[in-house]
């Protein structure tokens, strides 16, 4: 029941997020990741992209989120929003991931974002970071830069972007002007 009640809530806050972007005028289309993946002992095992590789293609763009995952040997688990584009970027060749929460980036001892985080300077940056200032199973923003870390190390050529999604107007912003919000993380 435990695992039932987390899908539908990842569900319902997802289909918030399309009916913003509807309004917004954008086409987008919801995939909920639970039906694309499998995973065996909390590692992603098994993830279909064809139906997103076919949205891309017909200039729809997949809404995917973190999810539960049913689990070849433990039953289910919840597979992180991060943790899940890891696993597409190769297959959809992505450049960029933009992951938006409640910060406004990664931020420095004084509470300002960090501009650019790279493997070079993570280590100096590791120590400022913490957990989640709220529920966060997935390990909070240690995790989260330390996984995104190591996939711009796979993927030279990837860019990630942590932002302040609460911030009106700043998705629009990231993806049509390019402006310098939040922090990236890239290979240099």
């Amino acid at each position: 029941m435990g695992l039932a009640k987390v899908g539908a809530v990842a569900a319902e806050l997802s289909q918030l997020i399309l009916g913003e972007l509807l309004a917004a005028g954008l086409p987008v289309i919801r995939f909920q990741p639970s039906s694309l993946l499998t995973t065996r002992d909390r590692q992603l095992f098994s993830l279909t992209v064809t139906p997103l590789t076919l949205a891309l293609e017909q200039q729809l763009i997949p809404l995917v989120h973190g999810d539960i995952a049913l689990d070849s040997k433990i039953g289910g688990t919840i597979i992180s929003t991060e943790a899940l584009f890891a696993a597409m970027v190769e297959p959809l060749q992505a450049r960029q991931i933009i992951l938006l929460g409640d910060v406004d980036g990664v931020l420095d001892e004084d509470g300002a974002p960090i501009a650019i985080i790279t493997p070079e300077s993570f280590p100096q940056i590791a120590p400022l970071l913490g957990g989640s200032g709220g529920v966060d199973v997935t390990g909070g923003m240690l995790q989260k830069v330390s996984e995104m870390i190591s996939l711009v190390e796979a993927h030279p050529g990837l860019e990630v972007i942590i932002a302040n999604g609460k911030v009106n107007d700043i998705l629009l912003a990231l993806l049509v002007s390019g402006a310098p919000i939040g922090t990236r993380i890239c290979a240099e």
